[in-house]
C-alpha cells in the first residue's frame, strides 16, 4: 500500500476510533466518520465494505498497536510468574495511558462483535496459538500454574475484565493509577488464576 493509502486508511481508523469511543457504534454514521477523517464516503468503501468491517478492522489495528508495543518489552526468559505480572502489567499501563483505544476495546468486546471474535476464536484456536495474551495463558494451563480447571477463555476473563475497569477514564478521573496500583492489580488477578 503507498504511503498515501495509508495515510487514508490511518485517518480513517483514527475517525472512527473517536467516534465509535463517542458516540457508540449505532450512533456513528460511515458519513460522520467520512467527515471527520476529511474523505469523501466512497473513500472509505475503498478501505472497508462496510460499517461493520470498519469496527472489526479497527480492532485488528489497536490490538496490533498494543500487542507491537508489549512485544517490545517481553522478556521470554524470566520465570512464568514474573513474565506474566510484567506482561499484564504492561497490558494495563498501556490502556492507562490510551483511553481511547481503551474504551473502544471494552465496547468491542461488551458488543455483539467480541461474542463473534470469541466465537470465531473457539472454532478456529489455530489461527490465535500466535497470539501473545493466549499464548501466555495457555502456556500457564500448560505447566500447571494457572488453574486448569478455568479454560483459556475464563482465565482471560478474569485476567482482562478488572484491567479493562480500573483503565476506564470513569475510574481515573477519580483514583491515581499509578505503578504502584498497576502492580497490585495484576497481583490480584495472579491470584485469582494461580493455583496454590
Amino acid at each position: 500500500m503507498s504511503k498515501d493509502k495509508q495515510a487514508k486508511r490511518n485517518s480513517i481508523l483514527n475517525a472512527a476510533l473517536a467516534t465509535f469511543v463517542k458516540r457508540g457504534f449505532h450512533g456513528a454514521s460511515m458519513a460522520y466518520i467520512a467527515e471527520e477523517a476529511g474523505v469523501c464516503s466512497c473513500t472509505i468503501d475503498d478501505y472497508f465494505e462496510s460499517k461493520d468491517d470498519l469496527i472489526r478492522g479497527l480492532c485488528r489495528e489497536v490490538e496490533a498497536r498494543m500487542t507491537k508495543k508489549l512485544q517490545s518489552s517481553y522478556k521470554k526468559d524470566l520465570p512464568y510468574k514474573e513474565r506474566y505480572l510484567t506482561f499484564f502489567t504492561g497490558v494495563l499501563n498501556y490502556l492507562v495511558n490510551n483511553p481511547t483505544e481503551s474504551r473502544f476495546l471494552d465496547q468491542f468486546y461488551s458488543s455483539s462483535f467480541g461474542v463473534e471474535k470469541a466465537r470465531h476464536e473457539r472454532e478456529h484456536p489455530e489461527l490465535y496459538k500466535s497470539d501473545l495474551f493466549y499464548s501466555i495463558i495457555n502456556e500457564g494451563i500448560e505447566q500447571r500454574i494457572i488453574k486448569e480447571t478455568l479454560g483459556a477463555e475464563a482465565a482471560c476473563a478474569l485476567i482482562l475484565s478488572p484491567l479493562v475497569l480500573v483503565s476506564n477514564p470513569r475510574i481515573t478521573s477519580f483514583i491515581k493509577v499509578d505503578n504502584a496500583l498497576m502492580k497490585e492489580v495484576v497481583s490480584a488477578t495472579w491470584d485469582a488464576v494461580a493455583k496454590r
